[in-house]
């Protein structure tokens, strides 16, 4: 590939992720580190901005302000947006509303779309339309640099309120979040559905360039400290063998109805709700600490009356 394709790959891979680093645009474009920095140099030289963040969670931004060039769909590219059309245009998502499936529609233009229907085994309490108006806000607040107050739901009886700096709005298996810093304290990460109000207030915030909500996720979600290395034996649920659940995961088949897990998940409360789903079909090997938290539950059960 040559160096102006190369250039344009840059910056549509800038322009879609944000902060990037230069090791993660070297694996994309399939080329060195020395050639991105290269390559940098000679866009800024074409007159596009992209700053470098130092640090730990550094890399290149593109500046929002820089120019950006139009480019024609590839075949394939257009093939992939229809061969996605029936998830696209019947899912429930508030961001996939009317004006999306509109847009959507006219780029796939003159190619027979099929729509279908998706079912699930819950929704949430809180509608499409209002995650959507509090998408809004927050993308608002984002753009401006400006503080919101979000009233939270803490727990069933009690809310908080909370004076925030948004950064970014996230979709993490299948809710929405929005990450920033709470004012003079730590980031955090709400869950937009727990939100009682939010209100938009006439208060900028500093943002901190070198924050990054990558560096806090991993394929299967927000990152945790507490991973647990689950080692243990099911039976009567050959489903698990259709879905990974953890890094460094290997499954054993012992016998028509069993079969042996091992899967780091990274976190313990997550290790609590996995194993408690499997009743007395899951045999704890590993860790010890958890075969005792399913025994003591086990024991709670009974005492119920």
């Amino acid at each position: 590939m040559n160096r102006t394709a190369l250039a344009l790959k840059m910056l549509i891979y800038l322009k879609g992720n944000g902060l990037t680093k230069k090791f993660e645009l070297a694996d994309y474009l399939e080329t060195n580190v020395r050639n991105i920095k290269e390559l940098r140099s000679e866009l800024e030289v074409a007159g596009y901005t992209i700053d470098v963040i130092n640090g730990p969670h550094g890399g290149y931004l593109l500046r929002d302000t820089s120019f950006f060039p139009l480019s024609f769909l590839e075949p394939h590219q257009r093939q992939a947006l229809i061969d996605a059309s029936p998830y696209l245009l019947s899912a429930n998502q508030p961001t996939l509303g009317k004006d999306f499936k509109e847009g959507f529609l006219k780029l796939v233009a003159n190619e027979k779309v099929y729509t279908t229907i998706q079912s699930e085994t819950h929704h949430l309490q809180m509608s499409s339309q209002q995650i959507e108006h509090y998408l809004q806000l927050l993308r608002e607040a984002i753009n401006k640099e400006q503080r919101v107050l979000i009233v939270y739901q803490r727990d069933l009886l009690n809310s908080k309120n909370y004076l925030f700096e948004p950064y970014e709005v996230l979709l993490v298996n299948g809710l929405w979040y929005v990450v920033g810093y709470i004012k003079n304290d730590h980031w955090a990460s709400l869950k937009i559905n727990r939100f009682k109000d939010i209100k938009s207030l006439d208060e900028s915030y500093l943002k901190d360039e070198t924050f990054s909500t990558q560096s806090m996720l991993s394929e299967f979600g927000f990152k945790f400290n507490d991973i647990v290395a689950l080692d243990c034996i099911i039976t009567n649920h050959a489903y698990v063998t259709e879905t990974v659940y953890g890094k460094n995961q290997n499954i054993t088949i012992l016998d028509e109805v069993s079969l042996r897990l091992e899967v780091e998940i990274d976190s313990r409360l997550r290790a609590q709700q996995f194993i408690l789903q499997f009743g007395s079909d899951i045999k704890i090997i590993e860790p010890k600490w958890l075969n005792t938290y399913q025994k003591e539950q086990a024991r709670k059960i009974l005492d119920l009356k």
